[in-house]
Order: C-alpha cells, then structure tokens, then sequence
C-alpha cells in the first residue's frame, strides 16, 4: 500500500528493520517520488464525506474488534467510563444540549455496526436518540449515598453497549442533593 500510495520504492524487510513512526517516516519521504526529497511537505489527506444511513465496509481492525466484541458475552472490557463529583448549580438541559452537540460533532459516537450477508458494515445514524438519564439520591444519608453510588457506577460500567442500535456514547446524572451530583460518562 505504501508503495502504490506514495509512489516509493520500500522493501517489506525495510519496513520491519523501521521500528518508529519517525524512522518509518523518513524512510517514506527519502523513497517517494511523490512526497519529493523535502522533509517539510506535508500529505493532505481529503476527509470523505458520510451520509446519515450511508453503509460503509469496516477496515480489517474494525472487523477484528467487531469479532471480538460480540464473543466476549458483553464483558465490559472496551468501555471508557469516566465520573465526575460536581458541586455547584448545574444546568441539565444545558449538560444534556452538550452532549447532543457532541454527538452530532463526532460520527463515531453515532456510527452503529451490522452483520450482514457474511460482511460487518458501519452505518452513521442521525444521534437525535440521546437521552442523559437522571436518578435522585438526595433522600437518602451520605453513606446510604455511597453504597448506592457505587452500586450504580458499577451496574453502569458493566452495562453493554448494542453495537447495532445504541450511540456509543452514555451519560447519566446522579443527583445527591440541590447543589451536587455525579456526572457518569460511558463511551464504548
């Protein structure tokens, strides 16, 4: 691919003998007639343009997770789970408007996968389905809290994603009382 790409003249044993991105890079640049012998240029490379609904092939990794995801009984091992303890006044439409605008910035977070005819297949989706889940502790005393709080982000971590339907993106607030909650951030 290198070869063919960059019009350059790389052996496979120089790629293996090459073990960094720089060394690789250079190796490249003094091999390209394409690139020329310049270290200063730059390849631009051209975003492709996506549409809602549009099927796309996934890349051989793709395709390795995409295995791997669906044999591994939704163990959790690919989620990103981040907490946050906030104190203050807190705007969840606001919070809520964010994370939209996120979602809708990010194909990623909107992109859901397919099996079909013997081929995985990503298909970007619209993202208007967000919902930031709410709960309410504030009844409860601080330790009630703590031993409830745990309980959920560890429910919530453990959670699976359906890969075929859901955004790959998750958060929930988890009021303690008027002034202060959790935010939990799940993104697979």
């Amino acid at each position: 691919a290198l070869n063919g790409e960059f019009k350059c003249n790389i052996r496979l044993e120089q790629v293996f003998s090459h073990s960094s991105l720089a060394q690789m890079s250079q190796l490249v640049e003094s091999n390209s007639q394409w690139l020329g012998q310049q270290s200063n240029q730059y390849v631009v490379v051209k975003k492709k343009e996506v549409t809602v609904g549009q099927k796309i092939e996934m890349s051989f990794a793709q395709q390795g997770l995409w295995h791997t995801e669906q044999m591994s009984q939704h163990t959790g091992a690919y989620h990103m789970l981040a907490t946050f303890d906030v104190e203050g006044p807190l705007d969840i439409a606001a919070l809520a408007l964010a994370f939209e605008a996120l979602i809708e910035r990010h194909h990623v977070l909107r992109t859901r996968y397919s099996l079909e005819n013997g081929k995985c297949w990503q298909q970007l989706g619209l993202g208007d389905d967000f919902k930031l889940k709410q709960g309410d502790l504030s009844a409860l005393s601080e330790s009630q809290q703590a031993v409830q709080l745990a309980q959920w982000v560890a429910e919530q971590a453990k959670k699976p994603f359906d890969l075929t339907a859901d955004l790959m993106l998750r958060a929930s607030w988890m009021s303690l009382s008027a002034n202060h909650g959790v935010l939990l951030v799940c993104m697979h």
